[in-house]
């Protein structure tokens, strides 16, 4: 089985560092970065899966940053936001984007994972 790649986007090292070595030992290939510019540029020269964003970072916000992100792909990874802080019109954005899943911080590790594999195991129909 092919190893689903995941980038993590969040301001906050710790969380980076735990989440890319959580989902490291669960066999995925995780890349992280701290910010939207520079998930920009790993999704422009690598291929994920899914993307996993704060939703409030410095310069540009996670809404922005997939927005971005959705225009310079020819692909659609799966986008999962996480916040700490409930900002009802960037959910709204967000919704619209197409975003996958919210989960609030501080994150529940198992229902992360849990959301992820659910998401993996789905069969992918055309269009």
């Amino acid at each position: 089985m092919e190893k689903k790649a995941i980038l993590v986007v969040d301001d906050h090292y710790s969380l980076r560092v735990s989440l890319k070595d959580i989902l490291d030992a669960k066999g995925y290939n995780v890349r992280s970065v701290s910010n939207g510019f520079d998930a920009l540029k790993e999704c422009d020269a690598n291929f994920f899966d899914l993307v996993i964003i704060d939703i409030r970072m410095p310069g540009i916000n996670g809404v922005e940053s997939i927005r971005q992100i959705k225009e310079i792909l020819d692909y659609a990874p799966k986008f999962f936001v996480v916040t700490a802080y409930a900002v009802d019109e960037l959910r709204e954005e967000a919704l619209r984007l197409g975003v996958e899943e919210f989960l609030s911080k501080p994150i529940d590790v198992q229902l992360l994972i849990k959301r992820i594999e659910r998401m993996f195991s789905q069969k992918r129909t055309s269009s």
